[in-house]
């Protein structure tokens, strides 16, 4: 009998190219590979070459992790664009409120006997 595997969330399916790999993570790949020799070759002859390595990790790195990298699940683009909307464009501060209703209850109440105090008050000026 021939069974299928079949994913058990439909979203989380992408087609692998080569090697189990998506077309994601080959252009991240190759973006990474070519930053990293551009890079190279860049600081090779500079005096810091011990060092050229090193150098070469900090701006290839980020390319290297974008095209893994799925945080909660989006891809890296839409996580991005997502977080600049909810933070720098559509700010909404969120205030935690509480309503209390044995705090007004009894605010209501001495609210009540300060009023009767008050007219007794009077009551006894008069007489």
């Amino acid at each position: 009998m021939i069974e299928i595997r079949i994913p058990k969330d439909i979203r989380g399916y992408a087609e692998k190219i080569f090697l189990g790999l998506t077309g994601r993570h080959m252009i991240a790949i190759a973006g990474t590979v070519c930053a990293g020799v551009g890079f190279y070759f860049l600081f090779k002859d500079t005096p810091l070459e011990q060092f050229t390595f090193a150098l070469v990790l900090i701006p290839v790195a980020p390319l290297a992790v974008w095209g893994f990298m799925r945080p909660q699940g989006l891809p890296a683009e839409q996580y991005v664009k997502n977080v600049i909307t909810s933070t720098f464009l559509f700010p909404e501060r969120r205030s935690y409120k509480t309503e209390n209703l044995y705090d007004d209850i009894l605010w209501e109440l001495n609210k009540d006997e300060e009023e009767a105090l008050k007219e007794t008050k009077k009551t006894k000026k008069k007489k």
